[in-house]
């Protein structure tokens, strides 16, 4: 109810834009793939203390391959980073997989999203999924580009 003599605030305009927020999906599967990173470092024994937290979770694709499969894009800084160096996050590409038992990460890679050879894609997710180029990811290839001809060949 509005008071007498004053007017009702205008509806949002239809041109304004909302700030993008990830979804439940990329959010949970870039959660388990920064766990499943950290794991993986703590292995390795010259990744020791690399430890990374979510910084944002950029986007995912959920498809069907033998199984539910998540490919999922986000960034991670290092942990308790104080430097500039540190505090810049770092592009991450992950592989979740889906089954009766819940999910789990099987891959995750930290990429150089700056270098556009090191990028590629795959035939099961939209343009907007970075992929590595080198693969590193079990359920789809990379694109391979054909320099001659200007297309795309997809690799089964």
């Amino acid at each position: 109810m509005v008071p007498r003599g004053s007017k009702p605030a205008p509806p949002p305009s239809p041109r304004e834009e909302r700030e993008p927020t990830p979804s439940r999906q990329t959010l949970t599967c870039a959660e388990l793939a920064v766990e499943h990173y950290m794991n993986q470092a703590f292995l390795a024994s010259e990744n020791h203390g690399d430890e990374h937290e979510l910084v944002e979770a950029v986007a995912s694709s959920a498809f069907n391959f033998n199984g539910i499969w998540v490919h999922v894009n986000f960034l991670a800084k290092e942990k308790g980073a104080a430097g500039c160096v540190g505090l810049s996050p770092s592009f991450f590409f992950a592989e979740v997989k889906g089954d009766n038992k819940g999910f789990s990460c099987v891959s995750c890679v930290k990429m150089d999203s700056g270098n556009p050879r090191d990028l590629g894609g795959c035939r099961m997710c939209p343009h907007k999924i970075l992929h590595p180029a080198a693969g590193g990811y079990r359920t789809a290839q990379p694109i391979q580009k054909v320099a001659a001809r200007k297309k795309c060949v997809i690799v089964f």
